[in-house]
């Protein structure tokens, strides 16, 4: 007769193989990434302009426009506007604003006044290679 402690090794010895075999099989396939996403670095940000202002039409919505002078693709997750009232105002991007080199794009806050800005920030970011320091498109072919 098998002992409770024999078939409760027996189980779990069992299940520690199940479990290797699947971790293993799915690392054969497993598709690695050569890519990482990371926030742009203050030298990063100098090359990318962020303007805001006010349309005449609208003047409680900030609008702000994104240039991208640097050579791959950024993608920018939102804003965070500060209040003189001592309030902030976050603006998340989904989908995120997605600018290509040499180009430009916009996006608003609503119930940011003129009167009331005191700051803001945008927070944005790319794609690079694990060895790379430059940006990259993560669309483009692998070759």
């Amino acid at each position: 007769m098998i002992s409770l402690k024999k078939i409760t090794f027996l189980l779990i010895f069992q299940l520690l193989i199940l479990h290797a075999e699947r971790l293993w099989a799915l690392s054969l396939f497993e598709k690695k990434s050569e890519l990482i996403e990371v926030e742009l670095s203050s030298a990063e940000m100098a090359q990318v302009e962020i303007m805001a202002g006010w349309s005449p039409d609208a003047p409680e919505t900030l609008i702000f426009s994104v240039k991208n002078k640097l050579v791959g693709p950024i993608s920018c997750a939102g804003a965070t506007v500060h209040l003189k009232n001592g309030k902030t105002v976050n603006r998340g991007l989904l989908p995120k604003l997605y600018v290509t080199p040499n180009a430009a794009k916009q996006f608003t806050v609503s119930g940011v006044s003129k009167e009331s800005l005191k700051d803001y920030s945008v927070v944005c970011s790319c794609s690079k290679k694990n060895d790379s320091k430059l940006c990259v498109n993560p669309l483009a072919d692998k070759k």
